[in-house]
């Protein structure tokens, strides 16, 4: 997966090597990567569902829909916030 994120044009974050991002334009794409758990999100949804379609089609993903828990942590937001 590092070296498909690569070829993508991401970049692995100094603050950590599970954190990649890339920004396309003026939008931020931001994927973190955990054994064979990650997330991803950025300001563009057709960005992110582009990249999403990108991953697939270099690695088997499977796309869980928004995240509710990641790496035993329950994920809630405020959408009207």
């Amino acid at each position: 997966m590092h070296c498909t994120l690569i070829d993508l044009g991401f970049c692995v974050s100094s603050a950590d090597p599970g954190v990649f991002y890339t920004w396309i334009g003026e939008n931020l794409l931001v994927l973190t990567v955990h054994v064979d758990d990650c997330g991803m999100t950025g300001d563009s949804p057709k960005l992110i569902a582009l990249y999403k379609w990108k991953l697939n089609y270099h690695d088997t993903v499977t796309d869980l829909g928004p995240v509710n828990w990641l790496l035993g942590i329950k994920v809630t937001w405020d959408q009207k916030a």
